[in-house]
């Protein structure tokens, strides 16, 4: 499980007392809550914890995470942790790992969490509710899913490959509507298209809908998109 909750750390031991009472828990309560419901009990424990900022400017009015905080131009020093790291031993034999931070810098509250098993792995994150990524044997996964959800795997195809556009970061969701739209129906097919051929059928397209937020792009755009879904598979191209 990997955590990531912004919080700011003001100065005194008082501030500081507060600030752990806020870090920690994100770990104590709602990170350890969440594994034992998803795979069991944790039966035992080994943590630590890392200070990187020593100093931060002096708050002059309380904010809430990043936001709305008033500061000095005096320093003050940090007595609290700017990082939280857990492992554990569950009941069933399994390890947990759950991290936390308030000075990584990118993600602002992922609270991911990966489970592995022997047949596949799942992933979760809270900054993307309505995702669920599966991984293990495409076969039964599909057939499983199919049933549950009650469509044929043709159709549920297609939703997974149109899933996997909207994973890429680099391409804007409704990029990724487009280029479904007109064919490239997964990653694997926009990776083996040319990025002149992705710019045409995306600039028709994009044209025949004359939406305002939908801009054309040219070959260097598209090459990009080619590029980040290269990279978001872990393969190369094939002849490149």
């Amino acid at each position: 499980v990997l955590i990531h909750q912004p919080v700011y750390s003001p100065r005194g031991r008082e501030a500081s007392d507060a600030i752990k009472a806020a870090l920690q828990p994100v770990i104590e309560r709602h990170g350890v809550d969440l594994v034992q419901y998803l795979v069991g009990r944790i039966e035992s424990v080994t943590a630590a914890t890392g200070q990187f900022i020593t100093e931060r400017p002096i708050p002059l009015k309380a904010g809430v995470g990043h936001s709305g905080w008033e500061v000095s131009d005096k320093k003050g020093p940090v007595e609290n942790e700017d990082w939280i790291a857990m492992i554990g031993r569950l009941e069933g034999g399994a390890l947990a790992t759950l991290e936390a931070s308030r000075v990584a810098t990118g993600p602002r509250a992922e609270y991911i969490v990966e489970v592995y098993g022997s047949d596949g792995s799942v992933r979760w994150n809270f900054e993307h509710l309505n995702d669920l990524l599966v991984a293990g044997s495409r076969l039964k996964s599909s057939a499983e899913l199919s049933a549950l959800v009650g469509v044929d795997r043709g159709r549920l195809a297609e939703w997974i490959g149109h899933a996997e556009l909207l994973s890429v970061r680099a391409i804007d969701p409704r990029a990724a509507d487009v280029l479904w739209a007109v064919g490239m129906r997964d990653l694997a097919t926009l990776v083996g298209a040319s990025a002149e051929e992705v710019a045409t059928k995306y600039n028709d397209e994009v044209a025949r809908r004359a939406q305002k937020n939908l801009a054309p792009i040219d070959a260097e755009q598209a090459k990009a998109w080619i590029e980040a879904a290269i990279k978001y598979n872990g393969r190369p191209r094939e002849g490149a």
